[in-house]
């Protein structure tokens, strides 16, 4: 009889709280994935878990985080960070799945730890967006807005630490994966070319051609899909339908939509 060795996998995972039903986030297909195949002993992040059973071949490593979850916290990263340090010896491939964003993500595990031995992949990565005052301090009041409003004027100052901590995260990649050739020009910055993979498209868009909408000539329906937030901008389409209208009486703003801009 022939042993295959398994190899483990430390899956950091943006599907946060585990509950065997469909999300939305990319992590939970992915383990979907992972769970058949026979070759790996894995171990996935979870800040909590409610149901597991459809994930037999995954043992979920809580984090139990309060607040906030986002990577760029240190006391969530620290989190990953203990969770790994619990399987460390079980493990030879590490992969970052947890949203990443290019010279504001980072991950105390290759900074913290000798990973000299295993295999570690970070991605796929993306590029960060502008953040508005007006949506980081949303929903604030009091001394939590006062402290919010101090480090929103600061961002500077910390975006020098998350870049220098991003520099120190993925030169200790193996590989670094990213959706398109923007984001793999803007990593360049950092480290080796060689390093990179460009990956395709997780979804075949050909096989939607029979589905493609095209509107009828005089149709004047302007659909918006988005959050109702500053840097969505929907300020601007507003004012831009008053315009519109004075040429096409007919043309009417649907908003798909929710956020804190709603009523305005």
């Amino acid at each position: 009889m022939i042993i295959i060795q398994k190899k483990g996998l430390f899956f950091i995972s943006d599907y946060r709280n585990v509950t065997c039903k469909p999300e939305r986030y990319p992590s939970y297909w992915i383990l979907n994935e992972i769970n058949k195949d026979k070759r790996f002993e894995v171990y996935s992040t979870a800040n909590t878990v409610l149901d597991s059973s459809c994930f037999e071949n995954i043992d979920f490593l809580e984090l139990g985080y309060k607040g906030d979850i986002q990577i760029q916290k240190p006391g969530y990263n620290y989190a990953i960070y203990k969770a790994y340090k619990k399987i460390c010896d079980k493990v030879e491939i590490i992969h970052h799945r947890e949203m990443f964003q290019v010279s504001k993500g980072f991950n105390l595990i290759p900074i913290l730890s000798n990973i000299k031995n295993k295999t570690f992949i970070v991605g796929p990565v993306e590029l960060p967006h502008e953040i508005f005052e007006d949506d980081f301090l949303v929903n604030s009041t009091g001394l939590e807005r006062l402290i919010k409003k101090g480090v929103y004027m600061s961002r500077g100052n910390l975006g020098s630490v998350f870049k220098m901590l991003f520099k120190a995260t993925v030169e200790k990649a193996d590989v670094v994966l990213v959706p398109d050739s923007h984001v793999k020009k803007e990593l360049s910055r950092y480290i080796a070319g060689d390093k990179i993979q460009q990956i395709n498209y997780g979804v075949d868009i050909s096989k939607y051609d029979n589905y493609m909408y095209k509107a009828e000539v005089h149709n004047y329906d302007i659909v918006f899909g988005g959050g109702a937030i500053e840097r969505k901008g929907v300020k601007y389409l507003l004012e831009s339908i008053t315009l519109i209208k004075k040429q096409f009486p007919k043309v009417k703003l649907h908003l798909l939509t929710q956020g804190y801009r709603v009523n305005e």
